[in-house]
């Protein structure tokens, strides 16, 4: 499993504007194959932070995944809204749920 966790910072005003664009990428990442989450989601502390949350079922998918279309034109459309990031990629060899 790959995981992507980690934050965008985005002028508070533009968060409409972000989140129309999120939510396309959203439903366009979660429609790949591979894909298990993908989520952004506002800090409940800070409205400038975006948190993001990708699972994925491999490093294929993952790679596909920055190759696609809909993450060029998600580049093209919010980039310009991003401040800032930090973002970390996980390589999970094992993972098992909490009791």
């Amino acid at each position: 499993m790959q995981i992507i966790a980690g934050t965008v910072t985005i002028d508070p005003e533009t968060y409409e504007e972000f989140m129309s664009h999120a939510r396309v990428m959203m439903d366009e990442s979660r429609a790949e194959e591979g894909c298990h989450a993908y989520v952004f989601t506002q800090d409940g502390h800070d409205p400038s932070i975006i948190r993001l949350y990708e699972l994925w079922e491999d490093a294929d998918a993952l790679a596909a995944h920055a190759a696609s279309e809909h993450m060029a034109a998600w580049r093209a459309a919010a980039g310009g809204l991003v401040k800032g990031r930090s973002l970390q990629l996980f390589d999970v060899t094992n993972a098992q749920p909490l009791p």
